[in-house]
């Protein structure tokens, strides 16, 4: 697929025959016939009342190809987030699919946090699991649960401690008001995540971090992204303990 995707993918809208195809790809009359034996061996294409057109396994092989160049694609601009989780991390290629990725930047250190928190800063609900805690994340979700959003929360114990601290009457004003649910985790985390319902439909996203502090941001609606995001959150929940 990867030598003769091209001549497959030109098939997508009909049947063409060698001339065409050799006009269409500007390649060679030589080139055509290797890839036309090649794909008819592997039964991807066959002949035609007017050339050559696409079998079923071809098209279906053509879309698989083009999904799994598209993860590849999204993998590589990743690459620099994923190096901060260590190589038995829970992850997805899912998240990477078509994603927003914001990175963390020396005159803007907090721009994944902004760019995450103000598009759900509308949402109607939210889940998340988190190793940190930011100020901005705490004035959205207080006021989420002010505005009658269902939010939830999975923290390890430092954030849980954190929170009590530093940030008591907006913690537990939000949980009086029964639209904040917290729970402490059983361990912790190496990612953030979140996923929530906003204005504009589902939506996921990922915070990696450092010692440092932030590193980036992976922001997805794509479906696959939020399924795998639910289920990931899902697992850890099971794990936590209710607090209050």
């Amino acid at each position: 697929m990867q030598r003769r995707g091209y001549l497959l993918a030109e098939l997508r809208n009909g049947e063409m025959t060698k001339p065409e195809l050799e006009g269409a790809l500007d390649v060679s009359r030589s080139t055509i016939d290797r890839g036309v034996r090649e794909l008819e061996s592997e039964m991807l294409i066959e002949r035609g009342e007017n050339g050559y057109r696409q079998t079923l396994a071809g098209k279906l092989a053509l879309r698989e190809y083009a999904a799994f160049t598209r993860r590849i694609a999204g993998l590589y601009r990743g690459t620099n987030l994923l190096t901060s989780m260590s190589r038995d991390a829970p992850f997805d290629l899912a998240m990477l699919k078509g994603a927003r990725i914001v990175a963390s930047e020396r005159s803007y250190p907090h721009r994944p946090v902004e760019t995450l928190y103000d598009r759900i800063a509308s949402a109607t609900t939210v889940r998340e699991f988190t190793p940190a805690v930011h100020p901005q994340q705490v004035a959205t979700y207080a006021d989420l649960a002010d505005d009658g959003a269902e939010v939830e929360l999975v923290l390890t114990e430092t954030v849980v401690e954190r929170l009590l601290s530093s940030y008591a009457d907006e913690f537990e004003g939000a949980m009086a008001n029964g639209g904040l649910t917290v729970m402490q985790a059983s361990g912790d985390f190496q990612y953030g995540l979140t996923v929530a319902r906003t204005d504009d439909g589902p939506l996921a996203a990922v915070m990696v971090y450092t010692d440092a502090g932030v590193r980036g941001c992976i922001v997805n609606d794509d479906e696959a992204a939020v399924e795998w995001a639910r289920s990931r959150y899902e697992v850890e929940r099971e794990r936590a303990t209710p607090l209050g």
